[in-house]
């Protein structure tokens, strides 16, 4: 009897053990899945914004400043198709090649501090930019809201098709009258607003632009944006940002659009810087830039970096081979081309670290931002 006894409280004991273990288990698996469940919905909160810093991380591989005639003593060609001609941030309004609307993204990342605070607003969910502006608009947005400490700046309209002029009008949300005061769109008679209506809308048709109105929390009324006051930044400030502002005042002849405060364009920042320093509208950007090639071309320092701009005439229905600087690998800097719509390709290139000329002290620092004029091989 004793030797069963004891038979039972070794089974018993084996038992007790191995439940012990079980629950250990269970207890580790529920410990798993709440972390993974909290780590998940960590991811989610965080605004995609917060890339911003990812991208000026990156900034820091380029050389913040070069010797002209290093650099370009030694290139490749690059053969550029003729239809990018007709595309890209220096192509606006109709235009011969259809717009790329895959890399939209939404404009609702852009409303987002990089601590997550919202700083602006949008008047549909469903707006939409390119995803080489989003990031760029929102550091234009976190700058003008460290700046004023104002969550002020409302979205009224990015990319939208070309086509339906009419359906968008009525679609839309917001809309202003001669003095500035808020108007439904029931109000509206088409027909006043037809010709501006669809300027505004080939300009749109690419996603590079956006317009801006404002929506004062407090009271909730919204007002038009007239660039005064403290939104005067936005005109100053947007070339840092790659933005300028599309139809400037006195400008009117060339760009056949009246002065429109609230409509900023995305034409990257070394040629924002270009505009802007020189006081350039879109319409005058290919007359200005074939005076400077591959010879004599353009040094941008900005704050996040140096770039070489030029330009290079189209040379056929073939495409044309452009002249891009390489490094001492034998690769291609990198670069981008633009077309200008029909005459030639402006070349931005972004050199990298390996023909930085700054010292540490100033590469460590913001340097201050400056355009010169160098010649290749003098």
């Amino acid at each position: 009897m004793s030797f069963i006894f004891k038979k039972l409280q070794k089974i018993n004991l084996v038992k007790i053990i191995l439940f012990v273990l079980l629950a250990a288990l269970i207890i580790a698996l529920i410990c798993l899945l709440v972390g993974v469940t909290a780590k998940s919905d960590e991811t989610a909160i965080v605004p995609n914004s917060s890339v911003a810093q990812e991208a000026k991380e990156a900034l820091l591989l380029s050389a913040k400043d070069v010797d002209v005639n290093t650099l370009m003593e030694s290139y490749t060609y690059e053969l550029v198709q003729s239809e990018q001609l007709y595309s890209g941030v220096l192509v606006s309004g109709e235009r011969e090649s259809e717009p790329s609307v895959s890399s939209l993204k939404l404009v609702y990342n852009a409303l987002f501090s990089s601590d997550g605070l919202q700083i602006a607003s949008e008047s549909s969910a469903k707006l939409k930019i390119q995803s080489e502006a989003l990031i760029p608009l929102a550091n234009m947005l976190e700058a003008f809201y460290d700046e004023t400490s104002l969550r002020t700046i409302l979205i009224t309209n990015a990319y939208e098709e070309y086509e339906g002029q009419e359906d968008s009008i009525l679609d839309s949300d917001i809309y202003y009258d001669d003095d500035g005061n808020y108007i439904g769109y029931e109000d509206i008679d088409i027909s006043e607003y037809e010709n501006s209506y669809s300027n505004k809308c080939a300009e749109h048709s690419d996603g590079y632009s956006v317009d801006f109105a404002l929506y004062l929390r407090e009271s909730g009324d919204f007002e038009a944006f007239t660039g005064e006051d403290e939104y005067e930044w936005f005109e100053l400030n947007s070339y840092l940002y790659g933005f300028v502002l599309r139809y400037p005042e006195g400008k009117e002849e060339l760009t056949r659009t009246e002065y429109q405060p609230e409509h900023f364009r995305y034409v990257g920042e070394a040629m924002a810087y270009i505009m802007y320093k020189n006081d350039l509208c879109l319409e005058e950007v290919s007359d200005y830039m074939s005076d400077y090639t591959y010879e004599n071309l353009i040094k941008v320092n900005t704050i996040s970096g140096c770039y070489v701009v030029y330009y290079e005439k189209a040379s056929g229905d073939d495409g044309t081979a452009v002249r891009i600087p390489i490094g001492s690998d034998g690769e291609a800097q990198p670069y981008t081309v633009l077309g200008d719509g029909g005459n030639g390709y402006v070349v931005i290139v972004s050199p990298t670290a390996e023909f930085d000329i700054s010292d540490e002290s100033e590469a460590e620092s913001e340097s201050e931002s400056s355009i010169d004029i160098s010649s290749a091989g003098e």
